[in-house]
């Protein structure tokens, strides 16, 4: 119960740097559009000819591959991961750096296929990995910090 709490304050405190950071300023400008079907604004020129991909508002992770860290609970370890996106999808997940930590191979590769599987870090079945809790949370911690990276690119 306490590791759902944990990672439902882990998402929510995500999802709020996510939102913040993609928030807009203010300032809104309205774009100019030519006849040729390019969008004008002051700080870039966007061609609309490009298929655009319909997502109704919806944020849609950016391909590329995105690193994000999180520390362990206690504080005496701390992991950095690479997320791979393509076509808005999650397609890797790779341990680069243990510092305090050495987190077991086979959780690693369950928390991944899971998240594969899922392509969702939100709605994870986090009882179908195998592993210690702290190990999967700090997993998971940084898994949501690399996709958020994702998200405002």
């Amino acid at each position: 119960m306490k590791f759902k709490k944990l990672l439902l304050v882990a998402i929510m405190v995500a999802s709020m740097v996510a939102m913040t950071a993609c928030g807009s300023d203010g300032d809104v400008e309205t774009p100019i559009t030519d006849e040729t079907g390019t969008v004008e604004t002051d700080d870039q020129v966007v061609d609309t000819d490009d298929e655009a991909v319909d997502t109704d508002d919806e944020v849609v992770p950016v391909d590329g591959k995105y690193t994000g860290t999180a520390t362990t609970t206690d504080g005496t370890g701390e992991i950095e991961v690479e997320l791979t996106i393509l076509d808005s999808k999650i397609q890797d997940l790779q341990v680069l750096a243990q510092e305090g930590i050495e987190i077991d191979q086979n959780t690693i590769e369950s928390f991944k296929a899971e998240i594969l599987e899922n392509q969702s870090l939100e709605d994870l079945a986090l009882e179908g990995v195998s592993g210690l809790e702290d190990e999967i949370y700090v997993l998971l911690q940084a898994s949501v910090n690399a996709y958020n990276m994702s998200l405002i690119s």
